[in-house]
């Protein structure tokens, strides 16, 4: 496991010397618009996707920000995928499933459950920080 977690971060590392080294050279150009956002989740949900789900800490669900339930989770993510382009093989979609740290674990796997008994396969996790405060 190590020598695999080295590896890895020695290829990593080789991309991003490269991808420097030609930045600097002129080869390659890089256009980047920095937005600054007033919070942490600002910046996550300014990344997520249409088939991104947010479980909060009281159970709700989100799609894309939008409420829904667990009962239309199937047929809103199915409309937000096709709405986004995916491909319409549920096996092969990404869908990112955010959930609050104080989420208690039975809804999230009921939650999970429900994705894979509907065909969704493609399925990652994703613990939402918690904003601590820093000691003084």
């Amino acid at each position: 496991m190590e020598r695999g977690i080295v590896i890895l971060l020695g290829g990593v590392a080789t991309v991003g010397v490269v991808g420097a080294a030609l930045y600097l050279t002129g080869l390659v150009k890089v256009d980047v618009a920095l937005v600054p956002a007033s919070s942490t989740r600002e910046a996550v949900e300014a990344l997520s996707g249409p088939t991104d789900i947010w479980v909060n800490a009281d159970g709700t669900i989100a799609l894309a920000r939008h409420p829904t339930s667990l009962e239309r989770l199937s047929d809103d993510l199915e409309t937000a995928s096709r709405k986004g382009g995916a491909s319409p093989d549920r096996t092969k979609q990404l869908v990112v499933v955010w959930a609050d740290p104080d989420l208690p674990k039975a809804r999230l796997d009921t939650v999970l459950a429900y994705l894979k008994a509907n065909g969704w396969k493609n399925v990652r996790l994703s613990l939402r920080a918690r904003k601590v405060a820093t000691p003084r």
